[in-house]
C-alpha cells in the first residue's frame, strides 16, 4: 500500500472518531438537558386526626362600663370582621394571649356581639366583649392581645394540605397523585387556614402533590443561557 492510501485511511478514521464522539456528546447533553426540565414537586400525604376551624382577632383590654367607667372590672374587646362575625355567638369560649404576660394564656367566654358594624376603607368590623373567666393581678386597661375563639372542630377525620386542593373550570375540587400525575376527584369538607377534610375520594396514607416547585430534576451540571 503506498504512503498516500495509508494517509487516506487514517483521515478517513479519524474523521470517523471525531464525528462518533460529537455525536456522542450531543446525545448526552440532550439526555442532560431534558433531565433538568423534569420539575419536582413538594408531596404530603393524607393523615387522620383533628382539624380546628378558629377565629382569631385582637383586642384590647377595657373598662366594664364605659360610659361610667369601673377599673375593677375589665373585660377584653375584639374587633371582629364581618365575616368571622357570622360563626360567632355568645357564651363561647375564648382563648386570650395578652402581650403584657407573654407565657400565659387566658381563659373567657363572649358576653356580647354588637348589632351595627364600623366600616372604614370598605372594611365593616365588629366590637365582641370578652369577659375574663378570673381576675388577673396586674391586669390593666390599654393593654392588647389577641383572642381566639374555636368555632368548629371534627376528630377521627382526614385531611391534607389545603394547597393540594385544586378547581377545574365546572368547580369539581381534585388533587394531583404525584405518582401518575393523574387527577383524583375529591370531596372535601370543613377547613382552616392550613388543612382541609376529604371526605371522599382519598385514603389514609395516600400521597399527593403540593403546588410548590422543590427544583428540577438535575443528574448533571447545571444548564448555561446561550
Amino acid at each position: 500500500m503506498s504512503k498516500t492510501a495509508k494517509k487516506i485511511i487514517v483521515a478517513i478514521i479519524c474523521a470517523v472518531i471525531v464525528v462518533g464522539v460529537g455525536a456522542s456528546f450531543a446525545v448526552s447533553k440532550s439526555k442532560e438537558k431534558a433531565n433538568q426540565n423534569v420539575e419536582v414537586y413538594q408531596t404530603a400525604k393524607v393523615e387522620k386526626g383533628e382539624i380546628k376551624v378558629s377565629v382569631s382577632s385582637s383586642g384590647i383590654v377595657v373598662a366594664e362600663n364605659k360610659a361610667n367607667p369601673d377599673y375593677d372590672n375589665l373585660e377584653f374587646e375584639l374587633t371582629v370582621d364581618e365575616i368571622d362575625v357570622v360563626n360567632l355567638k355568645e357564651d363561647q369560649t375564648v382563648n386570650i394571649d395578652l402581650n403584657a404576660f407573654p407565657d400565659k394564656t387566658f381563659k373567657g367566654k363572649i358576653e356580647s356581639i354588637s348589632d351595627v358594624g364600623n366600616t372604614v376603607n370598605g372594611v365593616t368590623t365588629y366590637t365582641v366583649i370578652v369577659s375574663f373567666d378570673k381576675s388577673i393581678k396586674g391586669l390593666k386597661a390599654g393593654m392588647t392581645g389577641t383572642g381566639t375563639i374555636t368555632t368548629e372542630k371534627k376528630d377521627n377525620i382526614l385531611y391534607v394540605p389545603i394547597e393540594a386542593i385544586n378547581q377545574d373550570d365546572s368547580g369539581k375540587t381534585y388533587v394531583i397523585i404525584p405518582s401518575t400525575d393523574e387527577k383524583k376527584f375529591v370531596k372535601t369538607g370543613i377547613h382552616n387556614d392550613d388543612y382541609i377534610q376529604i371526605k371522599e375520594g382519598l385514603s389514609n396514607g395516600d400521597e399527593v402533590q403540593l403546588p410548590t416547585l422543590v427544583n428540577n430534576k438535575n443528574t448533571g451540571f447545571p444548564m448555561m443561557d446561550n
